[in-house]
């Protein structure tokens, strides 16, 4: 079934390395986010505000109809 090096088996060694490998790419993930600029946050905050006040005023169509 599984290729078997030595006394370990390709499973094992993937249920040892995976969680290593998501663990790491989470971790980069995080810091990566944590060292948004200044302007990428405000950025961000301006586009959000942007799609809250385009989905306002869609509603506020829909509840005219």
């Amino acid at each position: 079934m599984l290729e078997r090096l030595g006394d370990v088996t390709l499973l094992t060694m993937m249920e040892v390395v995976g969680p290593i490998v998501l663990g790491a790419a989470l971790a980069y993930g995080i810091l990566k986010s944590r060292r948004r600029s200044g302007a990428s946050k405000i950025e961000t905050e301006i586009a959000t505000r942007k799609l809250y006040r385009e989905a306002a005023e869609e509603e506020r169509k829909q509840e005219r109809t």
